[in-house]
């Protein structure tokens, strides 16, 4: 249960936000930037990356977590990862090997694709050379079934999906929304039931000499589905995205957040059944947006809102050991006194 968007800005700049939804309770999360050569050695078959990547990791007791739900590498090409329940066909090492291509977990696909491609371009050449495994990242089975969303800095923004045997669809994404599943064909099929939402307030009616009148403002989107369904979170988030104004860079990134809060999930909204493995609240445990001009960090977490930023360090990127930085998950309030 997860929502990505992307925006440009009037100044010209790509960004790509995302709500990260979950029924099982992280308190680990954290940042890291990999450098430039970074060996993940954790991995089905070890791999290096060639590009730095700063993105948002899981960390226990200050060690990283070689797997990454969202991020930007140093050409500011940004992805993020959503479930596609049913729909993702992953194979064994072995028929990946024998089709000679290199197996990456879904876990890790992420990390090989920022890690070895500047743009969606190159994402498209290069994912020919690769094969998801039917494994989670602690080696069960199945595999974690994902799609993927992913925005270059011109502003590009494609979707991923593992979708057949030894293969992925592509998609070119003009709406700037994605979600779980179904698939993003279904999603964009389904905005054929939409086509009457309008952002601009109804006027009065005339019915056979009666008029009736528009009982206030704010009847614009009358009709947007307001439930934390896939379907429906795709629709509010590709409406939202294409009816907003468009702002500077700062404020885009207000922006963002605001439309981000739109498709996120309160505490007790949803409440999986008791026979669920786990039976915890789904909630939005937190909201995040990349910068790609300058390949930054800005993340809010449930009970944090306040932003977090973590900008790329040439510094990091070109040295030898990955930077892990601690984010504060606690509400973070400031005081005024004058």
């Amino acid at each position: 249960m997860c929502t990505g968007i992307s925006m440009i800005s009037n100044e010209g700049t790509a960004f790509l936000g995302r709500t990260q939804d979950f029924n099982i309770l992280l308190n680990h999360y954290g940042a890291m930037q990999l450098p430039r050569g970074c060996d993940i050695k954790q991995a089905i078959r070890p791999f290096n990356i060639m590009y730095s990547i700063l993105g948002l990791s899981f960390q226990h007791q200050g060690a990283p977590f070689y797997s990454i739900p969202d991020g930007v590498n140093e050409f500011g090409l940004s992805g993020s990862t959503q479930r596609l329940t049913d729909y993702a066909v992953y194979s064994t090492v072995e028929e990946i090997e024998q089709a000679e291509k290199f197996p990456v977990k879904s876990g890790q696909f992420l990390l090989w694709i920022l890690g070895n491609c500047k743009d969606t371009y190159e994402i498209e050449e290069k994912l020919t050379q690769i094969g998801i495994v039917d494994l989670t990242i602690d080696d069960k089975v199945p595999g974690e079934p994902r799609h993927f969303l992913f925005t270059d800095r011109s502003g590009r923004t494609i979707v991923v999906e593992p979708d057949k045997k030894l293969g992925f669809s592509v998609h070119e994404n003009l709406v700037k929304a994605m979600t779980n599943s179904p698939d993003f064909k279904w999603h964009l099929t389904n905005l054929s039931n939409y086509t009457n939402l309008s952002c601009v307030d109804p006027s009065l009616k005339n019915i056979n000499g009666f008029q009736v009148e528009v009982t206030g403002k704010g009847m614009g989107m009358s009709g947007l589905p307001g439930d934390y369904s896939s379907a429906s979170r795709f629709i509010r988030a590709a409406y939202m995205v294409n009816t907003s104004e468009v702002f500077d860079d700062e404020q885009t990134l207000t922006q963002m957040f605001h439309l981000l809060d739109n498709i996120s999930i309160p505490k007790g909204s949803i409440r999986l059944p008791e026979e669920s493995e786990n039976h915890q609240l789904l909630f939005t445990h937190y909201s995040i947006c990349y910068n790609l001009k300058q390949s930054e960090l800005n993340v809010r977490f449930y009970h944090n809102q306040r932003i977090q930023r973590v900008t790329f360090s040439e510094e990091i990127a070109k040295g030898t050991e990955i930077k892990m930085y601690k984010l504060r998950q606690e509400e973070d309030i400031q005081l005024v006194k004058d």
